[in-house]
């Protein structure tokens, strides 16, 4: 489904992504490792189009050509992104915000069936949905922002640290969720610090250093390696 080839990026002198190559297949669910700094969310972004990169960098998605492809389009292919942060309009509804991701060629042929949808997944976003919001906490926001992104009708979600800044309890019910979203037959890439929770809903992960891919195996592996948090995550499997 994503082929990613020699990708590089940088910010001026800083290199922040140095050749970077992975696959990812339909029904796929990867999670990219890393400390802070290691440039896993300049990974999305690059992929995403929402960063330039070194003119040797390939990307193909669903066999298009994504190398020099603008990110709206990107979106209308199938590719959609929850940003860290989750990039809401606090000043809008639930639904709006939601109608807002819709906003693709597939989400608005989908509008009405995506959204019982995502209801469905979300019960609270239902009873809430002329909220603003700004009002919601934290936990309510990452599931508006994860419900507007699957408004796209996405081939493959792409999540920037979900978890961040997230009670535990909240962490608990948002990986369950994205379980379910697993089993829809959406594919996703999430970037994560937490360890074991991302690797408990993921077939595969890399582990990012500085830019580069230093490790990678089945969640299994991953998970059995006692060396992994250690080194490139610290000592705690939440972080």
């Amino acid at each position: 489904m994503l082929n990613l080839s020699g990708l590089s990026l940088s910010y001026g002198k800083h290199l922040a992504l140095d050749n970077v190559s992975f696959e990812l297949a339909v029904g796929e669910t990867i999670v990219i490792l890393g400390s802070n700094g290691a440039g896993k969310s300049s990974l999305l972004k690059a992929l995403s189009g929402l960063e330039a990169y070194s003119d040797n960098t390939r990307i193909s998605f669903d066999g298009v050509d994504l190398t020099n492809m603008a990110a709206h389009q990107r979106v209308d292919l199938g590719l959609s992104l929850v940003p860290e942060g989750r990039g809401l309009f606090p000043a809008l509804s639930v639904e709006d915000n939601l109608l807002l991701g819709a906003n693709t060629r597939n989400g608005r042929a989908r509008e009405k069936e995506n959204k019982a949808y995502v209801f469905d997944l979300f019960p609270k976003l239902k009873a809430r949905a002329s909220q603003l919001v700004g009002t919601m906490s934290g936990g309510e926001q990452q599931m508006v922002a994860i419900a507007r992104a699957l408004m796209s009708a996405p081939k493959l979600l792409m999540l920037d640290e979900p978890s961040l800044g997230l009670a535990p309890i909240v962490v608990n019910e948002l990986f369950e969720t994205l379980k379910s979203i697993r089993a829809s037959g959406v594919s996703m890439l999430i970037v994560e610090q937490n360890v074991q929770a991302s690797l408990g809903v993921a077939d595969r992960g890399y582990v990012m250093e500085t830019g580069r891919i230093v490790g990678e195996g089945s969640a299994q592996e991953l998970l059995s390696d006692p060396n992994l948090e250690k080194a490139y995550l610290g000592t705690s499997a939440e972080i």
